[in-house]
């Protein structure tokens, strides 16, 4: 029995569009359509390629989402192994090629004709918009389901810190330091307590990834201790060093 390649086609076609959508950065309104379709093909051409029997519409939906899922899941495991970042051209290209090579072992067990013929009774000819219908809504909850993790990854809140260090810069002086890692502008107001001295006071604003040092006179190397708040809380320090050995 012949087959026509037609779907390939039209795989081939929109497993390219997605691919060059995210490599060139195109606006979400069209990457996100696009990227359905390519996970949509992923499980096609699976499912048309692996399932020697003809199925129902549900069942070749499950299927078929089940298969497309598979990809980013073993397939990420595969890039993080590799070293590769897990970024949108990765997983544009995990799927692009998982969909492609699809496309050409169906082709050639079309051609070897090792499918064998669909029967003209088959629940998924005689029902064909059922079964587009169901798989039309797995595909959308799949694709959903995927739309939701992304989202929320890039909205997940990973909280900063200051770093604070007192440590000799090669002469008789200490140097003291504060680097912001906050995710942005913070204020901090720092003392620092020296045996027989005043305390020195500085008032600092540093923007993320902003450090800030000052040379201390250390004496006979006599214990220093540095206090820093985070402004507006002044009722206990956020960090502190004391050269006898401890530190927050």
């Amino acid at each position: 029995m012949r087959y026509s390649n037609l779907d390939v086609i039209a795989i081939f076609a929109a497993t390219v569009l997605a691919f060059i959508a995210v490599l060139i950065k195109l606006p979400t309104l069209i990457v996100a359509p696009l990227g359905v379709a390519l996970f949509v093909a992923t499980g096609y051409v699976w499912t048309e390629t692996l399932l020697d029997r003809p199925i129902g519409g549900l069942e070749r939906a499950v299927v078929a989402a089940g298969l497309a899922m598979i990809v980013p899941v073993l397939g990420g495991l595969v890039l993080y192994a590799l070293g590769v970042p897990l970024s949108p051209p990765s997983w544009a290209g995990l799927m692009a090629t998982a969909a492609l090579g699809g496309c050409a072992v169906l082709v050639i067990r079309r051609r070897i004709g090792a499918l064998p013929p669909r029967s003209e009774s088959s629940t998924l000819t005689a029902t064909p918009i059922r079964a587009c219908a169901l798989f039309g809504v797995a595909a959308l909850v799949a694709a959903g389901a995927v739309l939701l993790a992304r989202e929320g990854a890039a909205h997940q809140h990973y909280s900063g810190f200051t770093q604070l260090w007192i440590s000799p810069d090669g002469s008789s002086d200490d140097l003291v330091g504060v680097t912001n890692h906050e995710s942005g502008t913070t204020a901090y107001r720092l003392v620092i307590h020296q045996t027989g001295q005043e305390n020195s006071i500085y008032s600092l604003t540093l923007r993320q990834g902003a450090t800030w040092t000052h040379a201390i006179s250390s004496g006979n190397r006599e214990r220093i201790v540095a206090d820093l708040y985070r402004l507006p809380v002044l009722s206990r320090p956020y960090r502190y060093v004391d050269t006898s050995g401890s530190s927050s």
